[in-house]
């Protein structure tokens, strides 16, 4: 019961009210006399008529504030729900996008690793024409000894009854003939073994120069996050510094009001100030040198725990504007 009271206050207090109108009127209708005028009961009547009117009235409008309120309650709802619908969008958006651009990049991979693979194919493509040339001209090495062997033999034939020393030269030929095929045997293998090589050293250059280009990206890569480190952590500790010296910084009495100065700082590690100076003046002396008192009064300024990025704040140039 408590619950609903608290979830329509204005209801609850409404039927309050009509029960107690209500109680008050029994009473009095209790505490009558048995023998009334008729004018005056007619005005009691009346009367009760006009009370009832009033608390319909009253109940009407309680009742249009607690629909007004589901109503706002119900808006407030659907807006929530819009908002919560319109950020769920924005998110499958969002990682719509992040797909689109991964496959982008694999499509870029894929085409870079077709590249490389079509460049190695009209490599081996080119090697294997000039194996097929070497071998054809050996074919008609081959073909023409053959042919020149044969003619010779039936000259040693027709010849071998007239002149033995021809007959031997003859001879002498053939083998000269045969040994020319066998070197040139030998040269085709030996272009062989060359181009065998040759492919090897290519697929042997290839593969280092992948793996240069593999290490250069990882060193990039590697570096320019060093970079950015380094970057972060030296605006963090620039930032400290000029809290630490604001904070020992005191306003001298009779200056104006929106003052600022540029400062070159110069560390030695565990910072402490070696030396401080103005390079811009704010217009005003006294202002100026109390910022510099302000610098050395904060010694010994903060820096980062790593010692090789010292170099980073051996020299610091920052504006001093107590307004910002």
């Amino acid at each position: 019961m408590l619950n609903e009271m608290s979830k329509h206050p204005l209801l609850f207090i409404g039927s309050l009210l009509m029960h107690i109108i209500l109680g008050v009127l029994l009473v009095y209708s209790f505490d009558l006399p048995d023998q009334m005028p008729v004018p005056e009961k007619i005005a009691v009547v009346k009367a009760m008529v006009v009370d009832e009117t009033l608390i319909q009235q009253e109940l009407d409008q309680l009742e249009a504030l607690e629909k007004n309120k589901l109503k706002q309650e119900q808006d407030t709802k659907k807006r929530l729900d819009e908002q919560k619908r319109k950020a769920e969008e924005v998110k499958r958006e969002r990682k719509a996008e992040e797909r689109r651009l991964k496959e982008t990049e694999e499509k870029q991979k894929a085409a870079r690793k077709s590249e490389q693979e079509r460049k190695t194919a009209e490599k081996k493509h080119q090697a294997e024409v000039q194996a097929r040339k070497v071998l054809e001209q050996q074919r008609r090495v081959e073909e023409q000894q053959k042919k020149a062997a044969a003619l010779e033999k039936q000259r040693a034939q027709a010849e071998a009854k007239r002149i033995a020393d021809e007959n031997k030269r003859k001879a002498d030929k053939l083998r000269r003939a045969e040994e020319a095929k066998r070197q040139a045997e030998l040269e085709a293998k030996r272009i062989e073994e060359q181009r065998r090589k040759a492919e090897q050293a290519a697929r042997r250059a290839a593969d280092a120069q992948r793996m240069r280009q593999q290490l250069a990206a990882e060193q990039q890569a590697l570096a320019t996050e060093r970079t950015q480190k380094i970057a972060r952590e030296v605006d963090r500790y620039i930032l400290l510094i000029k809290q630490k010296i604001e904070n020992k910084w005191r306003k001298p009495p009779g200056i104006a009001d929106k003052l600022a100065c540029e400062v070159l700082v110069k560390l030695i590690p565990g910072g402490g100030v070696a030396m401080v100076q103005i390079v811009k003046s704010s217009g005003n002396p006294v202002f100026d040198r109390s910022v510099e008192v302000a610098v050395l009064s904060a010694e010994p300024l903060p820096l980062p725990e790593d010692a090789t990025m010292f170099e980073h704040f051996r020299e610091i140039l920052f504006v001093f504007d107590p307004q910002e």
